[in-house]
C-alpha cells in the first residue's frame, strides 16, 4: 500500500538587472610643420581605461503535487464544494370547499465553499459525472486498467496522445520490502531581456603656433576621455511538470505463488473541452501470477 503515483506542476517567475560602467582617459600630442606650399603633421596618444559590471536576478517558484497510494484511481479535480439541505414544509391553502388545507413541499438551502482543487476518488468522480453530462467519463474510457490487476494496464503507448514513456530500463517486482521509483520531468524556461547604453566621449587640449613668412609650426597637447554606461533588464518565466510513480516489492509470503510484472511510468493527454489533460498511469508487461478461481467459486455449505 505504499506504492504511489504522482503527479506535480510547477511555475516560476524571475526577474534579472545588470549594469556596466566603463571609464577611460588619456593624453595626446599633435605636431604640424610647413612651409607656404606643403606641411607634416603627426599625432599620438596613450589611453588607460577599466569597466566595472555588476548583476543580480531572483525567481521564485511554486509546485503542487498530487499523488495516490496503491489500490485507487485518484482524480484531481477543481470544483466548488456547496452544502445543500433539504427542508419539508407545509402550507396553507384554500380547497374548493372554502377550507383551509395544508400542502407539503420541500425547500433547499445552499451554502457554497470556496473554488479548490482536491482529490477525490474515481468512484466518487463517476457518482458526480454522472449529473453532469460536461464532465468526462474516465473509467473505461481514459482509464481501462483495474488497480491491483497488473494485466488489465496498457503494454504500449500506441495510439495515446502526446503520450512520454520512461527513458529507461524496465522495473521489475521482487519480494521484500523493497521499492523502485521512477520520475519524468519537463522545464520549459524563457527569458526576456533589454539593454540600453548610454555613451559620452571628450577631447580637450590647447597648444602653440607661430607663423612666419617662410614656415608655420604648431603644436597641441591635451586629454582625452570617455564614459559609457549600460543597464539591462531580464525577466525569466519557467513552467514544469513532474510524473512520478513508486512501485513497492510484493510481500514475502506471495513468493511461492510466482507474481510477478515488470513496468515504466507513461503519462499522456487527453482532450477536454480544449484543454490537454495529463494522465499518469504504467506501462506493464510480463505479467505472471496463479490462476483465478472462476467467478462463480463457492462453497455448498449444505453439503459440507
Amino acid at each position: 500500500m505504499e506504492s504511489e503515483t504522482s503527479y506535480s506542476s510547477s511555475k516560476g517567475d524571475g526577474q534579472g538587472s545588470s549594469k556596466a560602467v566603463t571609464i577611460s582617459a588619456g593624453a595626446y600630442i599633435s605636431f604640424q610643420v610647413g612651409d607656404k606650399w606643403t606641411f607634416a603633421e603627426t599625432e599620438a596618444s596613450a589611453t588607460y581605461g577599466f569597466t566595472y559590471e555588476y548583476a543580480e536576478s531572483s525567481t521564485m517558484e511554486t509546485t503542487v503535487t498530487y499523488a495516490t497510494q496503491a489500490g485507487q484511481d485518484t482524480v484531481v479535480f477543481y470544483s466548488i464544494p456547496v452544502e445543500v439541505y433539504y427542508y419539508d414544509i407545509y402550507y396553507p391553502e384554500i380547497d374548493s370547499s372554502g377550507n383551509i388545507v395544508y400542502k407539503q413541499g420541500t425547500t433547499t438551502v445552499n451554502i457554497p465553499h470556496t473554488a479548490a482543487v482536491k482529490t477525490i476518488s474515481l468512484e466518487k468522480y463517476e457518482k458526480i459525472a454522472k449529473d453532469y453530462p460536461t464532465l468526462l467519463a474516465i473509467s473505461g474510457n481514459v482509464l481501462k486498467s483495474t488497480p491491483g490487476d497488473p494485466s488489465s494496464y496498457p503494454q504500449t503507448a500506441f495510439g495515446l496522445d502526446n503520450a512520454i514513456v520512461f527513458n529507461g530500463d524496465w522495473s521489475g517486482v521482487d519480494y521484500g520490502s523493497g521499492s523502485t521509483s521512477q520520475e519524468i520531468s519537463i522545464t520549459k524556461e524563457t527569458e526576456e531581456s533589454y539593454t540600453h547604453t548610454v555613451s559620452i566621449e571628450f577631447k580637450a587640449g590647447g597648444g602653440l603656433k607661430e607663423e612666419t613668412p617662410v614656415y608655420n609650426f604648431e603644436v597641441s597637447t591635451g586629454v582625452v576621455g570617455g564614459v559609457e554606461t549600460e543597464i539591462g533588464t531580464a525577466k525569466i518565466t519557467s513552467v514544469g511538470s513532474t510524473y512520478s510513480g513508486t512501485i513497492c516489492d510484493l510481500p514475502s509470503e506471495a513468493e511461492p505463488y510466482g507474481y510477478y510484472f515488470a513496468w515504466k511510468l507513461l503519462t499522456y493527454t487527453i482532450e477536454v473541452d480544449g484543454a490537454n489533460i495529463p494522465v499518469v498511469t504504467y506501462m506493464v508487461t510480463d505479467v505472471t501470477a496463479p490462476p483465478e478461481l472462476p467467478d462463480d467459486f463457492a462453497q455448498d455449505y449444505s453439503q459440507t
